[in-house]
């Protein structure tokens, strides 16, 4: 082996996925969201490392449009990109549990018990916690049962002079699928509690129900804030991996485990350095295609752990090393996170996070 082949070939199992995050698509999705919603102030969502995207890249490139609030699933995501010492504040979309809780963060409150804590914690420190009251207003996951809101809300900003509610919020389960009745009635049954706020806690400023999907679909219903999530996030991942090996199959012969694929006439099977442990889903081996050389061609038997196949046919001029695109353009051709999410039957986002989360994977911004 020449040493320029052993520097290539070692160099291309350093990284099995490369990474591109494209900065002005996100910087044209927040413009675009911005308009549909112009009199709402946006909360980009950023948990899950920013649906596989990377927390520290989005955040750093949003951060410069004061948004009041980046939006985080855990205390350990916060103090991440607390860390960078960015000017957006953060805020926790639940509690996190009878635990230190830094001054600097927005809190989601919906049990007495929490609010207590975060009340003894504020009395200790000398200062008031910024919180945000959560309604279940169907949803059955996390909030206060809406017909104890007023209530729960009132006690709360009366009984505990550390704590400062300035805001209240909720969230849509079915927002989505426009045509879902049930959206309706849940945007009227916030509006109704937002109505029925008591005067003295009128300085509440920031209202919110809608995420990506009621953006998208009842814009002109929305509050004073809206939390963002999907929408920001769509065409700004470019994920791709690698040709490893190429092996002539005779037709008929199985590919993979359990011989799941066998061609119908003899062909070249490119093998791609990517698998389930890269969060390439298992759902994916006989439905997806991949990009190779400005061409589409198909993800056939089972995917591996770190492997799958893709049948390249006999008439080609590919090579070992070659770049496969798994999300992306090329040339011609383009598959996109919807694509995946249509021939995996997986939600768009389990996606992302999938392949963006993964631990061998370099990312890039451009």
């Amino acid at each position: 082996m020449s040493v320029k082949f052993a520097v290539m070939w070692a160099s291309m199992f350093d990284h099995r996925l490369k990474i591109v995050i494209d900065r002005q698509q996100l910087l044209s999705n927040v413009d675009a969201i911005a308009q549909t919603v112009p009199h709402s102030q946006l909360m980009p969502i950023v948990k899950a490392n920013a649906y596989g995207h990377g927390a520290n890249v989005i955040c750093q490139a949003l951060d410069s449009f004061g948004f009041p609030y980046f939006g985080f699933a855990a205390m350990s995501e916060c103090h991440a990109i607390h860390a960078l010492s960015l000017k957006t504040p953060l805020f926790l979309l639940s509690e996190p549990g009878f635990t230190e809780c830094p001054i600097e963060y927005t809190y989601t409150v919906y049990s007495q018990a929490f609010a207590a804590h975060l009340n003894q914690l504020g009395e200790k420190l000398g200062c008031r916690y910024q919180i945000h009251i959560k309604v279940d207003i169907g949803m059955h996951r996390l909030g206060v049962p809406l017909k104890d809101a007023i209530q729960f809300i009132t006690s709360i900003s009366t009984q505990y002079p550390f704590l400062e509610c300035t805001g209240v919020y909720a969230h849509m389960p079915c927002s989505e699928d426009a045509q879902n009745s049930v959206n309706q009635v849940h945007i009227k049954q916030f509006n109704i509690l937002v109505y029925s706020l008591p005067e003295n806690l009128k300085p509440i400023t920031s209202l919110h129900l809608f995420n990506s999907g009621g953006i998208t679909h009842f814009h002109s219903q929305a509050h004073s804030l809206v939390r963002v999530g999907g929408e920001l996030y769509r065409d700004v991942m470019e994920v791709s991996s690698y040709v490893m090996a190429l092996q002539f199959v005779s037709k008929g012969d199985g590919v993979g485990y359990d011989f799941k694929y066998r061609p119908t006439e003899d062909t070249i099977i490119a093998v791609v350095a990517c698998g389930y442990a890269d969060g390439y889903s298992t759902n994916l081996g006989g439905h997806a295609s991949v990009l190779i050389a400005g061409q589409r061609y198909p993800v056939v038997g089972k995917i591996c752990m770190d492997m799958f196949f893709v049948d390249l046919g006999l008439n080609h001029q590919i090579e070992i090393g070659e770049n496969v695109v798994i999300i992306g353009k090329m040339e011609k051709e383009e598959i996109t996170s919807y694509d995946l999410s249509s021939w995996s039957s997986l939600n768009y986002r389990e996606i992302t996070c999938g392949l963006g989360n993964g631990l061998r994977s370099l990312r890039i911004v451009r």
